[in-house]
């Protein structure tokens, strides 16, 4: 390189993602890297069959700050700065992100079980959601019948209201489901419960299910 010649800054999450997807392609087995929406971060979950019919999910987390979710903490953590003058800067970092993969991280819940679970959180707080219509009319969501349904009419509730009048309000439903959302909070507080339930299965199994039932509380209160 010429002494004039600026060296290219390498991002360092961008580069240890290469790395991970080398890493979990190589070793055969299931896996999935899930990147951070909102922060500079990424995911490594893979699982490992435990020798039997089962096995578990292993995650280590890579990223270039602290975790700011409690469900952040469950991984192995890897800490890198954002950026580096040169990949070489990273290889501390590339060698334990490789040993994780391998033979590493912390026990998670099943990315498909998470999935499950987001999806009945959301349909749990959409459920009952109400919202204010033309012509007076008050709606509640129904989520088991997905649709809307009047529940009252200028502050009257709708049995007390005239069939006619009823039916005629009933024309001016809402047009579409309400738009609901799982804060970021409510998320982790998902993937928090069910990583607690994974590692208790794991430490069961590993203990011969010789732990009780306080155990597993006080776990998922940690």
């Amino acid at each position: 390189m010429n002494d004039g010649e600026t060296r290219r800054r390498v991002d360092s999450i961008e580069y240890l993602h290469a790395v991970a997807v080398l890493a979990c392609v190589r070793s055969g087995m299931r896996y999935r890297i899930d990147r951070s929406d909102r922060s500079e971060a990424f995911y490594v979950k893979l699982f490992r069959p435990d020798g039997g019919t089962g096995g578990h999910w292993w995650g280590t987390r890579v990223a270039a700050h602290l975790p700011v979710y409690r469900c952040s903490q469950d991984y192995a953590q890897i800490h890198v700065p954002r950026v580096v003058e040169d990949p070489a800067e990273l290889q501390t970092a590339e060698r334990e992100l490789v040993r994780q993969i391998e033979t590493g991280g912390r026990v998670v819940a099943d990315p498909e079980e998470v999935r499950e679970a987001m999806f009945a959180a959301f349909r749990q707080k959409r459920d009952g959601v109400e919202r204010a219509g033309p012509a007076g009319g008050r709606w509640r969501w129904r989520e088991q019948s997905l649709q809307w349904r009047l529940i009252g009419v200028d502050d009257r509730p709708a049995k007390d209201v005239p069939g006619d009048v009823r039916r005629l309000v009933a024309r001016f439903a809402p047009p579409a489901p309400p738009d609901v959302r799982l804060t970021p909070r409510e998320q982790s507080d998902v993937r928090r419960r069910l990583n607690a339930r994974a590692r208790w299965a794991h430490e069961e199994q590993a203990s011969g299910g010789r732990r009780s039932a306080e155990e597993h509380v006080l776990q998922v209160a940690r």
